[in-house]
């Protein structure tokens, strides 16, 4: 989601970053986190 090491726009307003997603294979998704590169 943040480009992979594209031209760093910030479209969004967060600039180069990915998404860290948890996940329990009982419970399902457990957290979600913006981890930003730059």
């Amino acid at each position: 989601s943040g480009g992979g090491g594209a031209i760093p726009e910030r479209f969004d307003g967060v600039g180069r970053h990915f998404l860290a997603v948890d996940v329990d294979p009982s419970v399902g998704v457990r957290d979600v986190g913006l981890v930003r590169v730059d």
